[in-house]
């Protein structure tokens, strides 16, 4: 998907621990050039249901709890919203968690205690 170059950049950012989304928020902030919004959902529903779902640019996903119900919930993601790029975030020693998130339609993962500033 190909933004015009004076939108913003549209992050949805699906975390619940409010800590952590800040902390992945300021990341994002200082490594993307350009204007960005980042908007912070606590639950995937909220994606799908809220309203910027269908024009965000890309979901950052925080894959927690059982594997099964994160996969669901990818695959749910990305068979509703084809449009919008998701990448999931897992924690270390979870790299299969995130493979398996590729496998299930995400395009990629990252390690949330890799993404450093």
């Amino acid at each position: 998907m190909e933004r015009a170059s004076e939108r913003p950049l549209r992050l949805l950012l699906v975390d619940d621990d409010p800590e952590e989304a800040s902390r992945i928020e300021d990341l994002v902030r200082m490594a993307v050039p350009g204007p960005t919004e980042v908007y912070r959902l606590a639950w995937p529903g909220e994606v799908r249901h809220g309203p910027v779902g269908r024009d965000g640019d890309c979901i950052l996903l925080r894959a927690q709890g059982p594997p099964e119900r994160v996969m669901a919930e990818v695959a749910r993601l990305v068979e509703e919203l084809p449009e919008v790029a998701m990448v999931a975030l897992v924690g270390r020693g979870e790299e299969a968690v995130g493979l398996e998130a590729v496998a299930h339609g995400a395009q990629d993962y990252l390690v949330r205690e890799e993404v450093a500033a």
